[in-house]
């Protein structure tokens, strides 16, 4: 009998790993409509507040605001009439005061101060509202067209200060820096947004600090300033074709993307990967998450201890960071001696030194400092242990400067820089 018993429950345990019971992401979409499309999340003291988008047929008709005293377990729409109709793209808190945005449809903006039981309107004129932020007790605006704008009566009069034409995405500050984020590229002030510095030529979708570093996502890597923004690097992630949204824990960067799951390149889904090296290696962190098309991107938010991916359609998705994290580390190091370059610098020769587990197919490509790539040098299949690449200079009429070589292996991506140094 005892003998039945535990093969029942060895059994059982089986299956709960099968149905993914034990994975590292699960919904919490208790309180939610099937296929909710969730925009925006913030927290207030123990509150977390969510923001929703209904789209019908691709045109966008409403949405409400949402709120949990639970962590998320369970949700409750905030019986408010502009709460309950707002298509929200941020919502934003400082103080005691909650901020609502929408770029679709009156009310722009509304606020509320008594912890979301009522809201007033405080758009005042401003229309197509993507993105809010607070600095020195004046809240920023972003528009998806018409540029920035301040208010420091907390939305009752809002005035133009510039980047008109600019399609906002983000707005972040960090110290006495304002960054903003657009298709057009980064721009600075430090001035309290009197006036605008562009500090990157590419498009951003969305900015992330790590103490003094600024982290930003878009295309197919993330690039990386040490200086304030006067010079990038640029990071890669293997067969990703954009980088949506970025949160940082710590030493720990976590990334949503649209990745080519398939090698025929054909199937693209949303995933999420980790990093715990400023981005030189990554790994998915997808165990739990239902497999999502391109339109279902993630916007990721660090509570305290907890990791929640946000989704448009499949509703929103929680982790506990340390589930994320450990198996990743583990990850990383093997990552770490999986790919060598000795010397380094050099001038005329490097070996590029690989190590494979298991038989498997090898790509490697080099880039240049700005992310475009040169050629690649290793496609092909090759057996499990160690391989040596001699990589001369002279056969790719390199000049002097920084490189990148990515190794690409079983959907694992690998980044290492280089400098020649003639």
């Amino acid at each position: 009998m005892k003998k039945n018993l535990l093969i029942t429950i060895a059994l059982f345990s089986f299956m709960l790993n099968l149905l993914g019971l034990n994975a590292q992401w699960e919904p919490f979409n208790n309180g939610l409509d099937e296929g909710t499309c969730v925009s925006s999340i913030a927290v207030k003291d123990d509150i977390l507040f969510i923001g929703i988008i209904k789209p019908s047929s691709w045109v966008v008709f409403g949405g409400g605001i949402y709120y949990s005293s639970l962590n998320g377990n369970s949700w409750t729409l905030i019986n408010d009439s502009l709460a309950k109709s707002i298509c929200v793209t941020d919502i934003f808190i400082t103080g005691n005061n909650i901020f609502a945005s929408s770029f679709h449809r009156d009310p722009n903006i509304i606020l509320s101060t008594d912890n979301g039981l009522t809201w007033n309107r405080k758009d005042n004129g401003i229309v197509g509202v993507t993105t809010l932020a607070e600095f020195d007790g004046k809240i920023f605006a972003g528009t998806i067209k018409d540029g920035i704008f301040i208010s420091d009566d907390n939305g009752t009069n809002w005035k133009y200060c510039g980047l008109k034409d600019s399609r906002i995405s983000d707005i972040a500050v960090n110290g006495r820096n304002i960054f903003v984020a657009t298709h057009s590229g980064l721009f600075i002030s430090q001035d309290s947004g009197s006036s605008w510095k562009q500090k990157s030529n590419f498009g951003v979708g969305s900015i992330a600090f790590m103490d003094d570093i600024i982290f930003l996502t878009g295309d197919d890597g993330i690039n990386i300033s040490i200086d304030n923004g006067d010079n990038w690097i640029r990071r890669i992630i293997s067969d990703t074709t954009y980088i949506d949204y970025i949160a940082i824990s710590g030493n720990n960067i976590f990334v949503s993307a649209g990745y080519f799951k398939l090698e025929n390149k054909n199937l693209l889904f949303y995933t999420i990967f980790h990093s715990s090296d400023k981005g030189e290696s990554w790994n998915q962190k997808h165990e739990g998450l239902i497999p999502m098309d391109q339109y279902s991107p993630f916007e990721l938010f660090v509570n305290c201890n907890d990791i929640f991916a946000l989704t448009c359609g499949y509703g929103i998705f929680r982790a506990k960071i340390s589930d994320l994290i450990t198996t990743s580390v583990e990850n990383e190091k093997h990552s770490e001696y999986a790919l060598s370059i000795s010397p380094n610098p050099f001038s005329e020769l490097s070996i590029i030194n690989y190590q494979l587990s298991i038989p498997s197919n090898v790509k490697i490509d080099i880039y240049n400092s700005i992310g475009n790539k040169i050629t690649t040098l290793v496609d092909e299949w090759k057996d499990a242990g160690r391989h040596d690449f001699p990589f001369f200079v002279d056969n790719f009429k390199l000049a002097d400067g920084v490189y990148y070589i990515h190794l690409i292996c079983n959907f694992e991506s690998i980044v290492k820089t280089i400098c020649i140094l003639k």
